[in-house]
């Protein structure tokens, strides 16, 4: 009898300690949660095992539950991809924005229009539908989508097939966040219709590769918090020319703050009045706070500030400090003159002084601050008068909420 109770006890002992370790992984959807995405990929491309240039790029995901239940939730997802020069400048400058709708269930299962090139990695990660231990390991499969329009000419969002395989290796070091380690490859033929010209360099033929990424998870909020990865791709072109894609990548999920944007347009308000400043102007938009520095003045033919403004600045930097957890986005124009390239890199390197200058007050950090040049396609006045001209000859501060 003695043994069947200790047995009997120690079957209970492994069942309770067995469950406790144990934990199901889910997400969660709450309707008018906002938070953003911030991640960073340092990439070598190779052509033909040849070194072509290296690329530092930012990209920033703005999201937001618009609806949810308990099985699933809707998204709105804006994603801005930046790249900056390395070893000339700090700033990061926009070159493509994206917006998607999208459904995700509690498991991980994306459904998502055709037509949307985010998010560009779905079902990806899925987890099962059960707890799990530390150690356990599963299968899925997933898809990657690329804008290929620049480099290959093709038009609608391109999607590949990828499989994944995923191991749960228990808490972190904090205990807060469980960690994971998912691994995919790809090996995908394009099938696209074969050029008469079979020399065509922009003609893509097949995708392999992998990456080897981890994953911290946070099950309370039901999002990933953070990750890091190491990846390469290979694209093989028609001609039989080889493009390599190898770096790493990280990125982190930041809870979006409210931004009391009344008292912040009041603060900023009184600011200039208090300071005399001319020719700045402030307004709440759909992004957040937008300061506007109109007529703003630089040294001839350059995106170099003239003295004349570092006093207009100075008021708004100490507005930044005061306001430190929101991200800036730096929105250059021009007046209608010279060329429509011309004035969009024009309205960039304007947009950049004033970011380089931000950055050097400390106000913000590099990853906080991502530029935009609009050229003269977004002008406030007349381009036929000179009053019209000087304010069309603008920069935009905008203080996104999220």
């Amino acid at each position: 009898m003695r043994k069947i109770w200790l047995f009997l006890l120690l079957f209970l002992f492994l069942t309770v300690f067995c469950f406790a370790v144990a934990e199901q992984f889910e997400y969660r959807f709450v309707v008018g949660t906002k938070y953003r995405i911030l991640s960073e990929v340092d990439e070598n491309v190779y052509i033909n095992s040849v070194l072509s240039h290296h690329a530092r790029m930012l990209n920033r995901i703005s999201v937001e539950i618009i609806e949810a239940d308990h099985e699933s939730g809707v998204m709105f997802a804006t994603l801005d991809l930046s790249e900056r020069i390395t070893g000339r400048f700090s700033t990061y400058e926009i070159t493509e924005r994206y917006e998607s709708t999208f459904r995700q269930d509690r498991r991980g299962f994306t459904t998502v229009d055709r037509q949307y090139f985010i998010p560009m990695a779905r079902d990806i990660p899925v987890f099962p539908d059960y707890p799990i231990e530390p150690g356990y390991e599963w299968t899925g499969e997933g898809e990657e989508v690329h804008d290929f329009r620049r480099s290959f000419n093709i038009p609608q969002p391109y999607a590949f097939p990828v499989s994944v395989s995923y191991k749960y290796l228990g808490k972190d070091e904090t205990g807060l966040y469980d960690v994971f380690n998912i691994r995919y490859s790809v090996d995908h033929e394009t099938n696209f219709p074969r050029p008469r010209n079979v020399t065509n360099q922009l003609h893509l033929v097949r995708i392999t590769g992998s990456t080897d990424q981890i994953m911290l998870w946070d099950n309370k909020r039901g999002r990933a918090f953070s990750y890091s990865e190491e990846f390469i791709f290979e694209m093989e072109l028609l001609s039989g020319d080889i493009v390599t894609f190898t770096g790493t990548a990280w990125a982190e999920v930041i809870e979006a703050e409210d931004l009391d944007t009344d008292k912040l347009v009041e603060e900023v308000e009184q600011s200039i009045r208090d300071s005399g400043i001319e020719n700045v102007y402030v307004e709440r938009v759909a992004e957040g706070i937008k300061i506007t520095i109109e007529d703003i003045q630089f040294l001839p033919d350059s995106a170099i500030l003239a003295e004349t403004e570092f006093e207009k600045l100075a008021q708004i930097i100490e507005i930044l400090h005061n306001n430190p957890n929101h991200d800036l986005l730096i929105i250059g124009h021009t007046a209608l003159a010279g060329t429509a390239e011309g004035r969009r890199a024009l309205s960039f390197q304007r947009a950049r002084g004033v970011a380089e200058h931000i950055l050097d007050s400390g106000a913000r950090t590099e990853r906080e601050v991502r530029i935009l040049g609009r050229g003269a396609e977004e002008p406030v006045a007349t381009n036929a008068t000179e009053e019209g001209r000087r304010r069309n000859r603008r920069v935009e501060i905008i203080i996104l909420e999220n």
